[in-house]
């Protein structure tokens, strides 16, 4: 037997799902219950330690009734399922059914199994998982599972994975039949086998490589430096601690106040190069310093000093091994206002021997930086600023006085990777749109990336940009529109006297991926299958691995057609490398050849060696 649910009139609102129902129709003494017509739905979480069989996601009878005029039959089938109907004729007229909502754990890889039919007159019916935004009190489509399906088809099984974004704390199953290609014939679907489970465990794409983990004990670590072999430091981003992790020991180094809502923090450690095996001279850290305690900034944001980039001078003793970090020096102290998004923080030491310093716009409030024309001078806010390690400025491309001095790129909205590809010796940076547009960017002297007349290929909306709100159907979509010289977009664009110049991305989302740290694989250890590719993180818990071309000025993804635009999720299939990584801050080669990963979310420092 097969419990059948006819219901239409239910529009699909792009963001999300219309009006949601929460679904419980009572079983037990009622005649669903003698015909024991229910398909099985499970629910598994290691992590959580839940195991469900109570994920049914069937109608309130007599809500359904009253509310939407269903009507539940038995339909003659050889195995019980649930089958969703919709008369409706008229397209994006979806008939849908919402899930139990069950809670999960951000950063984890979860995948979802189900078994589908449909009939022929069925039209895009598909299974989505519906997502729980805990910011934005709002639910929202995460991924497709299958993508909509057209045509008729007997029973088959789905399996598709996603990472739970760091924002997300439930999501349900959405059963969609779509709508009928033929008016007056119904369009039907029918769901079974449906199985959410999380391993809570990372995994490698390529069996000939080795993934472990490195005993440390951290808390939300955002950024790693190496003094040696197996001898390297951690920041912590709430808790301002530097960490020195090295021959199975963890030990606090420096204990800073910072100010932590949101995206503030200490984010960002470099040390200067390693030569000749000595241990290195200095330590550079970026931090969002608040006067006297951590998390001052929670109640009061007048505690907050600034976003400060300090050095420190390395003192080892050599009798006990032990290291200090001495003698701190104010290099750099930025706006950390008003926030607390988009500080930024990569600090990134050159080949140049100089600094480089990734900030952010600090959310909409915006400076000629940001290409807003007759605005605020840049100060020091949404760019790439270069340095020496004493302080100097040394980027000088857009002007030769303080702050525009700083400047080596502008235009950036918020950015969480650096690395210099270690063949042609230029910058590359990943690069966080609002819901659309993240980009990976190569980034010369002078490099514009476009921010707010520009983010990916599309132009926010004019009249209706505001904070997060996804932009979608609110965007040009042109990707020839933006090329340098271009009629509309340079007057829009702030070049600082022709100092500064616009380029498009290598590659870009437009539904975005959290994109995280970048490194480019300055190794020979995993052989020259990888050697000198790029490795990219997200805050979904994947790497992905690219080639590059051989101009090394674009990226070769096999399974996209246009090399410079993903437009869907699976686009990117074959470019998965690794997944369940939690949240990827940051991603290194150390003195050994070898790889490490930092987790955010799993608070774990991962190694990746050949097997």
């Amino acid at each position: 037997m097969v419990l059948a649910v006819t219901q239409g009139g239910i529009a699909f609102g792009g963001e999300q799902y219309g009006s949601r129902l929460n679904v419980s129709i009572p079983f037990e003494g009622s005649k669903l219950d003698k015909m024991n017509a229910y398909p099985t739905f499970r629910f598994y979480d290691s992590r959580l330690g839940i195991q469900s069989n109570g994920l049914y996601s069937f109608w309130n009878y007599e809500s359904c009734l009253t509310k939407y005029n269903c009507k539940v039959q038995a339909w003659g089938e050889e195995k019980p399922a649930l089958v969703v109907s919709n008369p409706m004729s008229i397209n994006d007229t979806w008939s849908w059914i919402h899930g139990r909502e069950v809670s999960v754990v951000p950063g984890d890889n979860y995948t979802l199994s189900i078994r589908m039919k449909i009939n022929e007159y069925a039209e895009e019916s598909h299974v989505v998982w519906q997502a729980y935004n805990k910011s934005s009190e709002s639910w929202f489509p995460l991924e497709y599972c299958p993508e909509e399906l057209t045509e008729s088809m007997k029973w088959e099984s789905f399996r598709c994975d996603v990472v739970i974004p760091h924002n997300v704390e439930k999501i349900a199953p959405v059963l969609n039949a779509g709508w009928s290609s033929v008016q007056g014939k119904d369009s039907l679907s029918w769901f079974d086998d449906v199985s959410i489970t999380n391993s809570g465990d990372p995994w490698l794409l390529d069996a000939t490589i080795k993934l472990s983990s490195i005993p440390a004990n951290l808390t939300h670590p955002t950024s790693m430096a190496f003094l040696g072999p197996d001898d390297i430091l951690v920041t912590e981003k709430d808790t301002g601690k530097v960490k020195r992790v090295y021959n199975g020991h963890t030990v606090d180094l420096l204990d800073m106040n910072v100010a932590n809502v949101q995206e503030r923090g200490l984010l960002g450690i470099a040390v200067g190069s390693i030569e000749n095996g000595t241990m290195p001279k200095y330590v550079f850290i970026y931090v969002s310093e608040t006067r006297s305690e951590d998390g001052e900034d929670s109640l009061d944001e007048g505690t907050i000093i600034g976003n400060m980039l300090y050095r420190f001078d390395i003192v080892k003793n050599p009798v006990t091994n032990s290291i200090s970090l001495t003698n701190r020096t104010l290099l750099l102290s930025l706006p950390s206002s008003p926030g607390p998004y988009h500080n930024g923080g990569p600090v990134l030491i050159g080949p140049d021997k100089n600094i480089y310093l990734a900030t952010g716009d600090l959310f909409y409030n915006f400076t000629q930086a940001s290409n807003v024309p007759h605005s605020l001078l840049p100060d020091g806010r949404g760019g790439i600023l270069k340095i020496s390690q004493d302080g100097i400025p040394t980027g000088k491309v857009l002007g030769s006085t303080y702050p525009l001095d700083l400047y080596f790129a502008y235009g950036i909205r918020n950015i969480f990777g650096l690395d210099f590809d270690p063949v042609t010796g230029i910058l590359w940076d990943s690069e966080n749109g609002p819901a659309y547009g993240d980009e990976l960017n190569l980034v010369e002297a002078g490099f514009n990336s476009g921010w707010k007349q520009v983010q990916g290929i599309w132009e926010p909306s004019t009249t209706k940009f505001a904070g997060n709100k996804n932009l979608n159907d609110n965007m040009t979509i042109n990707p020839n529109s933006y090329l340098p010289g271009n009629e509309v977009l340079t007057p829009l664009l702030v070049d600082f006297e022709s100092k500064g110049s616009y380029l498009p991305p290598v590659l870009t989302w437009k539904n975005p991926i959290g994109i995280t740290a970048i490194k480019f694989l300055n190794t020979t250890s995993f052989g020259e299958k990888y050697t000198n590719n790029l490795l990219v993180g997200d805050s979904w818990g994947r790497i992905y691995h690219f080639e590059l071309a051989d101009d090394r000025r674009s990226l070769i993804i096999p399974s996209l057609e246009n090399n410079s635009v993903i437009n869907e999720s699976d686009d990117m299939r074959d470019s998965i490398w690794g997944q369940n990584f939690g949240t990827v801050t940051d991603i290194d080669i150390g003195p050994d050849g070898y790889l490490y990963i930092l987790s955010y979310s799993n608070g774990i420092l991962y190694k990746i060696v050949p097997s």
